[in-house]
């Protein structure tokens, strides 16, 4: 019986598919492992992180970068970590699904009364169309720019918007790629923090 064999370029292709299934497989357990390369910890450093160069990953979740929207100097995440659950809402002018979604957001931040923190990240954005969106839909709690999607792909936000819904451990426990109602929102939280709000 004779062999076929396929051309050069499917073999290329093959490959290439086979690799980037495992770079990012690789990526994906490494994000998953907040408490360091053993995993055995889960504590998050609110102190002594090392701030990292835009572009680069962070080492950890308190470590990702907050870009100041005011001028003021940048933070990082470990920085908002105050005993409670995180969502990290990332949004952006001129996404008109994140604009729907953001009087969700601040209608469930205010009936919560700081037992989530709530935060918002400007993806690819200027501080003054984040700050005009900002006010235009009524957040009021904190928001950074992300400039350069460095914390978006951190954690694999794969549209917009994403959220990401970090304990108070800070260990991620869901990156929710796509519009939340008011409705699913609650429901998350109560799911994964057994918050209800």
């Amino acid at each position: 019986m004779a062999t076929r064999r396929l051309p050069l370029s499917a073999v290329l292709v093959a490959t290439a598919l086979a690799l980037v299934a495992a770079v990012g497989t690789s990526a994906l357990l490494d994000r998953g492992n907040a408490g360091g390369d053993d995993g055995a910890s889960g504590d998050v450093p609110t102190e002594g992180y090392e701030m990292t160069p835009a572009g680069e990953l962070p080492a950890s979740v308190a470590a990702v970068r907050l870009t100041s929207l005011d001028g003021g100097p940048d933070a990082a995440l470990g920085d908002l970590f105050t005993g409670t659950p995180v969502v990290v809402n990332f949004f952006a002018s001129w996404c008109a699904p994140c604009i729907d979604e953001m009087p969700a957001f601040e209608a469930v931040h205010q009936s919560l009364g700081g037992r989530v923190t709530f935060l918002g990240m400007a993806n690819r954005d200027t501080p003054d169309d984040a700050r005009a969106t900002m006010a235009a839909t009524g957040i009021t709690y904190p928001a950074f720019g992300d400039p350069d999607t460095s914390a978006l792909t951190y954690f694999g936000g794969l549209a917009m918007p994403t959220t990401v819904f970090i304990g108070p451990d800070g260990v991620v426990r869901d990156v929710h790629s796509g519009a939340l109602t008011e409705e699913a929102l609650r429901g998350k939280l109560t799911e994964l923090f057994g918050v209800t709000a």
